[in-house]
C-alpha cells in the first residue's frame, strides 16, 4: 500500500504484529457475538414463556367460569327465573369463593333478574353490552368488552352464557365478571425487574389493562398501531423489538387468548422488557471478555516492541537519524554501530560515504560562493530597474522571471508571475491577444529588436497602458526574449483628454457657427416674412369671402406661419430668442405640464416622475422649459415601438473641476439636473455627435423637421446650462441637462396687460420709422386703412425732422437702424413729447435687443413677423392708452 511508504520501521513492525493477531482477534469476535445471539434468544424465550404462563392462569380461570355458569344455567331455580331464588343461588355461588367478581342474571331484554353481591334497584338494564347481545346471538359462551361495571363500578371484564329452554329458545342470559387486577398478582409472582411491564389489549387495539403504569398508556385509550399490527400479524405467539413511549428500546412477548380454539382472539396479554435489562447477563459478559483480550493484546504488543526496538528498530532509527543529519548538510555524522551483522555493515558503508562527501562538498562551496557574488550583482540590477522585466523561453513565450517592478505594476507576486500565461497580462482583443505578441516574439527571436505600445491587464482585471521594449539576449546558458515594460496610462490619458477635450471643442465652435448662420438667416426671414403675412392679410380683407382667390391667399398666409414657427426654432437654436427669465420651481413645472403631456404622448406609453424634493430654485423662462419636455417626450414616442416608458427626473447636483475637464463648455458649480429618460431603440452611435445640428433627423422623410433636439440644445444654451445625451442600441436614451441653481430672487417688474381697444375707426398720428421698405409700405397702407394718420420715415433723422411742430400720438419704430437705435430714437421725441408711447419692433431677437430696450418698456415690444391682428390690437391698446385723460 502506499501509504506504508512513508511508515517507519517500527510502525511497519506493530501493523504486522496487528495482522497477526487479527484472525485470533476474529474467531474471538465469533465466539462473543455467538454468545450474544445464544442470551438474547434465551431472554425471548423467558419472555415468551411468562406471557404463556400468565395467558394460561387467565384461561384457567375463563374455562372456571364458563363450567360455573354451564352448571348454574342448568339449576331448575335459575331457568325458572325466581328473583328471590336466582339471588340466594348466586350469593351462595359467591360465598363460596368464586373468581369472579360478580355473577348475575338478566331476561333476554337485559333486565337484571338477580345478583350475588347485592340488591340493584328494579329495571337495571344491561341489554346494550356485547357479552349479553353476543351471547343471545350466538346461544354459546361470550366474552364483552373493557367497561365500567354497572354493579361494581369499576373497569372489568365480562363473561356471558345463554340459559337455553328445551328447544334451545334463550331463556335468560347468566353473566360473571372478572376483575383485572388479578392480573397484577399473576405478574409479581414471574420475578421481573421493577422496569418490565405488563400490556393487556383487546380485539379492538383498545388497552384494557396495564401493570406497572406507563406514561402515555391509558387504560381505555387504543394502542399505538405499529404495535397493534404486530400483535394482529404471525401466530398465537412471538416476540419483537421496538422503542416504547418513553423513547427506550424493549423486547415485546406477546399471547393471543382466544374462547374457542378456532375464534378470533379477544385480548392480547404481552410483557415489555427494556433490552438492556434483558441482555444485562450477555452484555457483562461481552464487555469482560473484551477487556481481557484487549489486555493480553497490549501485553503481546508491548513485549515484541521492546525487543524488536532492542536489536532492529533502534540501531534502524539510528542509521536514518543520520541520513536526515546528511540530508541536511551535516556531514560530520557517524553512526559507528557495534554489531557484525547486516547492519554493522550498512553504518561503516554510511560513514565512509560521509567522508567522500565532506570532501566534495567543500570544493562544491568555493565555486557556488563566486557565482552567488556574480548573480548578486546581477539580481541588484534586475530588481531596482524602475520598468517591468520579462523573461521569456524563445518559442512558447513562457515567462522565466520578472523583476520587482513587474510585480508592482500588474500586481502579482514573483511565485504568481511565473505561472502566467500572454493571455492574462493583455487586453485580449486584437490587436492586444495572444497572436500579436507571439509575432512580436518571433521577430524579437529572429533578432529584430521591437518598440510598441501594449494595452496590458492588471491582477484587478484594469487596463492600462505600457510601452514595451523587446529583443533577444543570452540569459545564463540559453538564449531568452528580454521584454521591458514602461506604464504610459498618464501620457496616453493626457493624450485621450486632449482629444476629447479638442472634439468637443470643434463641436461646440461648429454649433456656434451653425448657431450664428441660423440667427442670421432668421433675421432676414423675419423681416421678409412680415409683408408676406401683412399685405397677404390686407388682401384677404379686400376680396369676397367665399370666393377662390380668397382660398388662395388663406394658403399663402398658412405657409407664412409655418415659415415663422420654422424661424422661431431656429432662433430657439441660435440662442437668440428673447426669454422671459424668471426664478421658477421646476418640479412645479413639470408637475403642472404633466397632464398636457398625458394628453399629447400615446396611452401606451408610461410617464414616470421622479422629482427631487426640496429643489432649489433656477433662473427660466417657463415656457421654455415647457417646450424642452414636449420635444424630448414627442422624440421619445417616435423611439418607442409600441409600449414603453419615458421617466423624467430632477436633482440637484454639483459639477466640479474635474467633471469640466472633461466637457469643454461645463463651468463648475451647482445645478439643477432635468433627465429625461425613455426605454425606446436607442440612436445608432454614428448618430449620436450630430443629433443637435440643425435639419439633422433619423426619421423618414417627411417624418421629422430635424428641429426638435435643435431648438433643445438652443434653449438650454441660452439659459446658460448643459445637455449630455447617451444611448444604447436596442436599450433606450437618457438626455441630461444642468441648468444653474438661483441664488436668490430677481427684481421683476410688474407686466402691464395689453388694453384691448377698438380697431374700427382708428384716431390718431402714428410716426412710423422703419428702415425695410416692404415693411413700412406694408404697415403705412394698413393703418391708414383703420383711420389713423401715418408719418413714415425710412430713417431716425428723417422721423426727427417730420415730427417737428406735429402732434405724434404713438411711436412705432424697428429697434435696430443704421444711424440710431429705436430706443435711443424714443429718448429724443420724448424730449419734445413727454409720455410719448411707443412700440418697438425687430427682426432681431439675440441679446442686442434685450441690451437696448429697458426691461421695463419689453411689454412693448413685438417680435417680426407678425400678423395683422396682433400689431392692430398692439396699436389700438396703445393709442387707446396714450388718449385716456391723465388724472
Amino acid at each position: 500500500m502506499a501509504f506504508s511508504k512513508w511508515c517507519s520501521i517500527r510502525t511497519k513492525l506493530l501493523g504486522i504484529m496487528l495482522l497477526s493477531g487479527l484472525p485470533l482477534v476474529l474467531a474471538v469476535g465469533l465466539l462473543l457475538y455467538g454468545n450474544y445471539k445464544g442470551a438474547y434468544r434465551e431472554s425471548e424465550h423467558a419472555a415468551i414463556v411468562t406471557a404463556q404462563a400468565i395467558a394460561y392462569r387467565h384461561n384457567a380461570q375463563v374455562e372456571g367460569l364458563r363450567h360455573l355458569l354451564s352448571a348454574l344455567a342448568q339449576h331448575p331455580d335459575i331457568k325458572a327465573r325466581n328473583r328471590g331464588a336466582c339471588a340466594r343461588i348466586l350469593q351462595e355461588t359467591m360465598s363460596q369463593g368464586s373468581s369472579s367478581s360478580n355473577i348475575g342474571i338478566a331476561d333476554t331484554k337485559g333486565y337484571l333478574i338477580a345478583s350475588g353481591t347485592r340488591s340493584l334497584a328494579h329495571g337495571f338494564n344491561i341489554g346494550d353490552r356485547k357479552y349479553f347481545r353476543d351471547a343471545l346471538r350466538n346461544r354459546r359462551f361470550s366474552v364483552g368488552e373493557l367497561a365500567i361495571s354497572r354493579t361494581l363500578g369499576k373497569a372489568s371484564l365480562h363473561f356471558a352464557l345463554p340459559v337455553l329452554d328445551a328447544s334451545g329458545e334463550p331463556q335468560a342470559v347468566i353473566f360473571a365478571i372478572l376483575d383485572l387486577n388479578q392480573f397484577e398478582t399473576f405478574f409479581n409472582q414471574q420475578g421481573f425487574p421493577a422496569d418490565c411491564n405488563l400490556t393487556i389489549s383487546d380485539h379492538r387495539g383498545m388497552i384494557i389493562y396495564t401493570y406497572p403504569g406507563v406514561r402515555g398508556l391509558k387504560v381505555g385509550s387504543h394502542d399505538r398501531l405499529e404495535i397493534t399490527g404486530l400483535l394482529r400479524g404471525g401466530g398465537d405467539e412471538g416476540t419483537f423489538v421496538k422503542v416504547g413511549l418513553d423513547g427506550v428500546k424493549k423486547l415485546f412477548a406477546f399471547k393471543k387468548i382466544r374462547l374457542e380454539q378456532d375464534g378470533e382472539p379477544y385480548m392480547y396479554i404481552r410483557i415489555t422488557i427494556p433490552h438492556e435489562v434483558a441482555m444485562a447477563d450477555a452484555n457483562r459478559f461481552i464487555l469482560t471478555s473484551v477487556a481481557v483480550l484487549f489486555l493480553a493484546t497490549l501485553l503481546t504488543i508491548a513485549l515484541s516492541s521492546l525487543l524488536a526496538g532492542r536489536y532492529l528498530t533502534t540501531p534502524l532509527e539510528q542509521l536514518s537519524s543520520a541520513a536526515r543529519e546528511v540530508a541536511h548538510g551535516n556531514l560530520s555524522v557517524r553512526t559507528a554501530l557495534p554489531s557484525h551483522d547486516e547492519l554493522g555493515i550498512l553504518s561503516r558503508s554510511f560513514d565512509a560515504m560521509t567522508e567522500a562527501l565532506s570532501a566534495r562538498l567543500h570544493e562544491k562551496d568555493a565555486a557556488e560562493a563566486q557565482l552567488k557574488l556574480s548573480e548578486a550583482k546581477f539580481r541588484a540590477i534586475f530588481d531596482h530597474l524602475s520598468d517591468a522585466i520579462f523573461i521569456h523561453e524563445i518559442g512558447n513565450g513562457r515567462i522565466i522571471d520578472v523583476n520587482y517592478a513587474m510585480c508592482d505594476m500588474y500586481g502579482y507576486t514573483a511565485a504568481e508571475a511565473i505561472n502566467l500565461t500572454i493571455q492574462e497580462i493583455s487586453q485580449g482583443e486584437p490587436p492586444y491577444s495572444v497572436t500579436e505578441a507571439m509575432q512580436f516574439m518571433q521577430l524579437a527571436g529572429d533578432g529584430e529588436p521591437q518598440l510598441f505600445e501594449w494595452h496590458a491587464r492588471h491582477h484587478d482585471g484594469s487596463f492600462f497602458w505600457v510601452e514595451v521594449s523587446m529583443r533577444r539576449a543570452a540569459v545564463g546558458e540559453t538564449d531568452a526574449i528580454v521584454v521591458l515594460a514602461r506604464d504610459i496610462s498618464e501620457r496616453k490619458a493626457a493624450e485621450a483628454e486632449k482629444k476629447t477635450l479638442l472634439e468637443q471643442l470643434n463641436q461646440s465652435q461648429k454649433m456656434e457657427s451653425v448657431g450664428r448662420l441660423a440667427g442670421g438667416i432668421a433675421h432676414d426671414f423675419n423681416n421678409l416674412l412680415t409683408p408676406i403675412i401683412g399685405f397677404a392679410e390686407l388682401a384677404a380683407q379686400e376680396i369676397p369671402e367665399n370666393g377662390a382667390t380668397k382660398a388662395k391667399i388663406d394658403r399663402i398666409v398658412q405657409a407664412a406661419l409655418r415659415a415663422k414657427d420654422l424661424v422661431h426654432q431656429l432662433l430657439s437654436f441660435s440662442r437668440k430668442q428673447i426669454l422671459d427669465m424668471k426664478v421658477i420651481d421646476l418640479n412645479v413645472v413639470i408637475s403642472s405640464f404633466y397632464q398636457i403631456l398625458r394628453r399629447t404622448i400615446s396611452e401606451r406609453i408610461e410617464i414616470r416622475l421622479q422629482l427631487f424634493p426640496g429643489l432649489g430654485g433656477i433662473r427660466a423662462d417657463r415656457t421654455n422649459v415647457e417646450q424642452i419636455l414636449m420635444n424630448l417626450l414627442v422624440n421619445a414616442q417616435d423611439a418607442i415601438d409600441g409600449a414603453g416608458t419615458v421617466t423624467i427626473e430632477t436633482g440637484e447636483v454639483v459639477l466640479d473641476d474635474e467633471y469640466a475637464r472633461f466637457h469643454a463648455e461645463a463651468v463648475p458649480g451647482r445645478y439643477a439636473l432635468l433627465a429625461v429618460t425613455d426605454t425606446g431603440n436607442g440612436i445608432a452611435k454614428g448618430d449620436l455627435p450630430h443629433i443637435f445640428e440643425p435639419f439633422f433627423t433619423t426619421k423618414m422623410t417627411g417624418k421629422g423637421s430635424g428641429l426638435g433636439l435643435a431648438t433643445v440644445y438652443g434653449i438650454v444654451k441660452q439659459h446658460h446650462g448643459n445637455i449630455w445625451a447617451y444611448s444604447e442600441e436596442g436599450q433606450g436614451t437618457v438626455f441630461k441637462m444642468y441648468f444653474p441653481m438661483a441664488e436668490a430672487m430677481p427684481y421683476l417688474a410688474d407686466e402691464k396687460p395689453i388694453e384691448q381697444a377698438d380697431r374700427e375707426g382708428g384716431q390718431g398720428v402714428i410716426l412710423l420709422v422703419e428702415d425695410n421698405e416692404l415693411v413700412r409700405t406694408m404697415l403705412k397702407e394698413l393703418l391708414l386703412g383703420i383711420g389713423y394718420d401715418v408719418l413714415d420715415a425710412e430713417h431716425p433723422r428723417q422721423a426727427i425732422l417730420l415730427a417737428e411742430g406735429r402732434q405724434i400720438d404713438l411711436l412705432l419704430t424697428d429697434v435696430i437702424m443704421p444711424d440710431m437705435d429705436g430706443p435711443e430714437l424714443h429718448k429724443r421725441l420724448l424730449a419734445v413729447y413727454p409720455g410719448l408711447r411707443v412700440i418697438f419692433m425687430s427682426g432681431y431677437t439675440d441679446n442686442v435687443v434685450v441690451q437696448l430696450v429697458e426691461e421695463a418698456q419689453m411689454a412693448n415690444f413685438i417680435q417680426k413677423p407678425f400678423t395683422v391682428h396682433d400689431i392692430v390690437e398692439r396699436v389700438a391698446a396703445m393709442m387707446a392708452a396714450a388718449q385716456r385723460p391723465v388724472n
